[in-house]
């Protein structure tokens, strides 16, 4: 039996790539997920992924449906800044690849797993495979709003204190505004409009190799996927393509579970360097030049290509600094 603990944007395509490709049956495929108190049903995080790797995901899951809200071409940070992204129905996306599977609405129990099962651990909290090696929590506020403002891009600000950014994206037909901050909580952006809903959450900000283990032999096998291996990035929040890319490597290396380990581990190199730094700033030390070349690599994951001067001065407006 597999057991996946965790519905949201991992788990649910864990689950339906697991029978596509053949691995089991969906019948012996169970999904605990509690639900979330959330208008949505799901986490409430940005949808925001890259064009090329939604496509990918919707092909190799076989989904039905266009998820695509929102084409996104310009980031503006600070400057504009060129992008290949858009804004998807995650709701829609998750609903479509848990449709048809069992699952059980309340919290991961190890007690009620079968010896020899395989379980996934695709929570946010780590539930089932227990506290990783190092990890600090962002808190997030958002909110979708019913909005005259027709936005194209995607807009990102420096918050008035912490190391974190405020944000406003076309979502479909409304405007999804929140803020996002590293040791502090942050307000919802000034925004016209009524608000149609809103919720805050914690992101869990870590990397694979300062999350292991990922892999937990006790009595059945625990395997970390997403957010809960560290799949994350540190420097945008974003997990939606992260956490694609854990799933993919975690299926092809399916029963190998040290080399999925070990894989993941070094796909994911640069976000290790990347939460060392968020890490360092949010202690409120300065970015040194290795730091900035840190945090653009991390920029470059979602597509965001900046030199290094112009990422210097960015880095330095939301750090609250003055350019010089």
């Amino acid at each position: 039996m597999i057991i996946i603990a965790g519905g949201g944007m991992s788990g649910a395509y864990l689950a339906r790539r697991i029978v596509v490709e053949g691995i089991a049956r969906q019948k012996d495929v169970v999904i605990y997920e509690p639900g979330h108190k959330t208008a949505c049903g799901i986490s409430p995080y940005a949808w925001g992924i890259s064009r090329k790797a939604l496509e990918e995901a919707v092909n190799k899951a076989e989904l039905p449906g266009d998820y695509v809200l929102n084409k996104i071409e310009t980031f503006l940070i600070r400057t504009p800044v060129k992008a290949d992204a858009v804004i998807f129905d995650k709701p829609k996306f998750v609903r479509d690849c848990l449709d048809g599977f069992q699952i059980v609405r309340a919290p991961y129990n190890p007690e009620f797993t079968p010896p020899g099962s395989v379980v996934i651990d695709a929570t946010a909290r780590r539930a089932a495979i227990g506290k990783g090696l190092d990890e600090i929590y962002a808190r997030t506020v958002q909110a979708k709003v019913r909005s005259n403002a027709k936005l194209s891009c995607m807009v990102f600000t420096p918050l008035d204190g912490g190391v974190g950014y405020a944000w406003e994206f076309p979502a479909g037909e409304h405007v999804h505004v929140g803020a996002g901050s590293v040791g502090r909580t942050p307000s919802l952006p000034k925004f016209d409009g009524k608000v149609l809903c809103r919720c805050s959450w914690f992101m869990r900000l870590s990397s694979p190799e300062l999350s292991k283990p990922l892999v937990k032999h006790h009595g059945s096998t625990v395997i970390a996927v997403g957010e809960s291996a560290g799949a994350i990035n540190c420097t945008t929040g974003g997990g939606n393509k992260e956490g694609i890319d854990s799933v993919e490597l975690l299926l092809k290396h399916w029963g190998d579970w040290d080399s999925y380990e070990k894989k993941l581990i070094k796909a994911f190199d640069w976000n290790t360097k990347c939460f060392k730094v968020i890490k360092k700033l949010s202690g409120g030390k300065k970015p040194g030049i290795r730091d900035a070349r840190t945090i653009l690599r991390g920029w470059s994951q979602v597509g965001i290509r900046v030199g290094l001067l112009q990422g210097m001065k960015i880095m330095r407006r939301f750090l609250g600094k003055k350019e010089e």
